[in-house]
Formats: C-alpha cells, sequence, structure tokens
C-alpha cells in the first residue's frame, strides 16, 4: 500500500498531462488483493511485492527491500537493539496478514528454511489494523520501512532491521501480456513508473 502513496501522485500527474479530464480508479491492498483483482479484470496496472506468476502478466522489478521487526516505543529492550538476527524471531509474538497474502508466505518460507517457530497471535488482513495493534504493544509486526516510515518519524512505532540473514521483498510493476488489454492510459502509468524505476536506481534512492 504505501509503494502507491509514494508513486501515485507522479503517475497521475504525468498521465493527466496527456489525458487532461481522465480519471483514474485506485485500488488498494495488499498483494494478494491486487494480484486478484489484475486476474479478474478489475485492474489494469499494479504494485505487487514477490508476486505469484501467471503467463498471462509480466513482471517488472522496480526495488528491492529489507524487512524491520517494528515495535511501540515503550518496548525498552527492542529500542535497545541495534537489530534482530532471524533466529531471535523464533517465538516472537507476531501480527500479520493472513496466509493469502506474499508477506506472511515470504516470512513462513524463510522461516521454514531455518527452523524458525513463529508464533503469530494477531491476524489482520489490513496494514492500519496490524500497526494498531503493535503500537498497543500486544505483538510485533515485519514490514519494509516505507510501511511505517511516517509513525517512526511522529515517534509512534519503532523499527529495527533483521540481519544474518536479512528478509527481502521485491516489489514489482506487474500488467497483462497482452497488450490488448492495456490501454493506453495505462501503457503511460507503466512507462512513467519504469521511467522512476531508472531515476531511483540512478540516485540511489530507495522507495
Amino acid at each position: 500500500p504505501s509503494a502507491g502513496h509514494l508513486l501515485v501522485p507522479a503517475l497521475l500527474a504525468s498521465s493527466r498531462a496527456d489525458y487532461p479530464g481522465i480519471t483514474v480508479k485506485v485500488f488498494e491492498g495488499f498483494s494478494g488483493d491486487i494480484h486478484r483483482a489484475l486476474n479478474e479484470g478489475r485492474i489494469n496496472l499494479g504494485l505487487i511485492s514477490d508476486p505469484l506468476r501467471e503467463k498471462h502478466l509480466l513482471y517488472v522489478p522496480l526495488v528491492t527491500e529489507p524487512l524491520y521487526v517494528i515495535s511501540h516505543p515503550g518496548d525498552e529492550a527492542h529500542c535497545a537493539r541495534r537489530a534482530y538476527k532471524l533466529c531471535e524471531l523464533d517465538g516472537l509474538p507476531l501480527a500479520m496478514p493472513s496466509s493469502a497474502h506474499s508477506l506472511r508466505n515470504l516470512i513462513q518460507s524463510v522461516a521454514k528454511e531455518h527452523d524458525i517457530a513463529l508464533n503469530v497471535q494477531v491476524e489482520a488482513n489490513g496494514l492500519e489494523i496490524i500497526k494498531a495493534v503493535v503500537r498497543s504493544g500486544q505483538a510485533y509486526a515485519l514490514m519494509e520501512a516505507r510501511c511505517a516510515r511516517s509513525e517512526v518519524e511522529q515517534g509512534q512505532l519503532v523499527m529495527k532491521p533483521v540481519s544474518r540473514p536479512g528478509i527481502f521483498r521485491t516489489l514489482h510493476l506487474v500488467y497483462p501480456r497482452t497488450w490488448a488489454d492495456v490501454d493506453p492510459v495505462t501503457g503511460k502509468l507503466r512507462d512513467r513508473a519504469e521511467r522512476e524505476r531508472e531515476r531511483k536506481r540512478k540516485a540511489r534512492l530507495d522507495y
């Protein structure tokens, strides 16, 4: 969701310059929701982290991001840390989306590979709900820095990196393989997103 907050304004400005007066509909959700909407033809273009591959869709990697452990500022032990070793996630009380979403699948896959027991105490298919649970002190969460940057800057949440090894997600631009399914406005949005990726890469900045 937060990737859209950063990319959509620039994409809309570009499309409106070429097509004055158009209305662009923006759908926000977890990766699984966006992927499903693409498959059902409800949207033409998606920003999805670690998507499942479908033959009728094309995938353009935009940026790879590490996951962070998120907690509240009253958690002194968390605040005193520099980072979490991957093995220290074993048993940590977590708030996570359901197994229908790519973030949960990624974390479960890494945990299984390294023999880590996940302790999922809250399951919520909403980023804001997960962050609210973390702010209340009832669980930790794992997410990209951009997803909690605003709350961290406001002192509501504290994030620490995961290392040895880290956990990484790659954000993709996803659209139909058949160009007949992509209208000219969607094509412009796609091209602008790819230019934004290249600009960020050259500047060595993150989304």
